[in-house]
């Protein structure tokens, strides 16, 4: 049985989301695009967080441990947090 037409409305708005890199969710391949997708336009950041409160603390924790694992090494090559180079330039009077 389909479920009821709002939600079928609301799952294929979540599928268009992700398919187009609009919305981190997914396969690792759908979330390393979105996160393309944001380097690509200038971020050097993102805030990484659940929308859903009622999901189990068990599954956004897998979740954040995943994404740190697997995804964040394959962008954030540098050791280094661009903020601590920010505050060291600063400090030393100058711009990051």
């Amino acid at each position: 049985m389909l479920g009821k037409p709002q939600r079928t409305g609301q799952c294929l708005k979540l599928a268009v989301s992700v398919a187009t890199y609009n919305r981190q969710c997914g396969l690792d391949f759908f979330v390393a695009k979105s996160v393309e997708r944001w380097q690509g336009a200038g971020a050097d950041q993102l805030i990484f967080g659940m929308l859903d409160n009622t999901l189990p603390v068990e599954i956004a924790q897998e979740s954040i441990e995943i994404f740190g694992r697997d995804i964040v090494p394959a962008f954030d090559k540098d050791p280094v947090h661009s903020t601590t180079r920010q505050r060291e330039a600063h400090l030393a009077g100058g711009r990051a």
